[in-house]
C-alpha cells in the first residue's frame, strides 16, 4: 500500500495545480482498459481538494454539533445517485451558478471529470446586459422562457446560446479526449444543477451532441419511499 501511495503522490504532481501539501489527496480504482498496444492499464480517479476547504467544512460541522466522517466532492455524489446500477456510461453536466462540472460515469462511479468557469450566472449576465434589466428580472426570464423562444422572445435566446455553446464545446472536448483514451461511447447525456431547469435545454443539447439521448437529473429514481409522499 506504501509504494502505492507514494505512486499516487508522484502521479499527483502532474495534475494537482497546487503543492501536495496545501491539498488533501485521495482515489478509487474505476476500471481497466487497454491502451492503443493492447497493454492493460488500471483507470484511477484522482481526487484533490484543498486544505482550505476541508478545514471549513470541518469547522461548520464541529460548530454544529455533527460528527462529521467523510467528505465527498459533488460529482461523485452525483454519479452514484444518478447512474447505481445502470452500466450505460453517460456524461452529467452539472450546471452550478458559478461553475459547471462535467464528469463521465457509469454504474455509480466517475470515470473522468472536468469544469468550465461558465454557467448560469453567465448566462444571467448576458441577459441583464443585452436587455438593460436587473439581474432578479433577468433570472425570472430565463427561468420562464428559456432557449424555445420565438417572435419577440427570440432576441432572448439570442443572448443565451453563445454562453450554453461555450459549456457544450468543453463537453464535446471531454466526450472527445474520454471516448479516445477509454475506448468506451459516451451513450447518454444527464444534466443537473439549477441550470437544468432551462427551459428547452434538454433539446438543445441533444441536438448540440449529435441527437444523444438528454434528459433531466432525478435523485429520486431510485430511491423508494412510500406512495402516498
Amino acid at each position: 500500500k506504501e509504494e502505492t501511495t507514494q505512486a499516487m503522490m508522484y502521479q499527483a504532481k502532474t495534475f494537482v495545480p497546487l503543492p501536495l501539501t496545501d491539498v488533501t489527496i485521495d482515489w478509487i480504482p474505476v476500471g481497466e482498459f487497454e491502451d492503443a498496444n493492447g497493454a492493460k492499464k488500471q483507470q484511477v480517479f484522482l481526487v484533490s481538494v484543498s486544505n482550505e476547504q476541508v478545514e471549513k467544512y470541518k469547522n461548520i460541522f464541529s460548530a454544529v454539533g455533527l460528527n462529521l466522517r467523510f467528505l465527498e466532492v459533488e460529482t461523485m455524489s452525483l454519479a452514484r445517485i444518478l447512474t447505481h446500477g445502470d452500466k450505460v456510461t453517460s456524461i452529467i453536466i452539472d450546471i452550478g451558478a458559478r461553475s459547471t462540472a462535467i464528469g463521465v460515469a457509469s454504474n455509480g462511479v466517475v470515470k473522468y471529470n472536468a469544469q468550465t468557469d461558465f454557467a448560469g450566472a453567465s448566462i444571467t449576465q448576458a441577459i441583464t446586459s443585452g436587455l438593460g434589466i436587473n439581474i432578479n428580472r433577468a433570472e425570472d426570464l430565463k427561468r420562464q422562457k428559456g432557449l424555445s423562444g420565438v417572435g419577440g422572445e427570440y432576441q432572448l435566446s439570442t443572448l443565451m446560446l453563445p454562453y450554453v455553446d461555450v459549456i457544450l464545446n468543453e463537453v464535446r472536448r471531454v466526450r472527445d479526449i474520454y471516448e479516445r483514451n477509454y475506448h468506451d461511447r459516451i451513450e447518454r447525456v444527464i444534466i443537473s444543477g439549477g441550470g437544468a431547469n432551462l427551459l428547452g435545454i434538454e433539446k438543445y443539447i441533444s441536438s448540440q451532441m449529435g441527437n444523444l439521448p438528454t434528459i433531466k437529473a432525478n435523485p429520486f429514481d431510485k430511491i423508494g419511499y412510500p406512495p402516498e409522499f
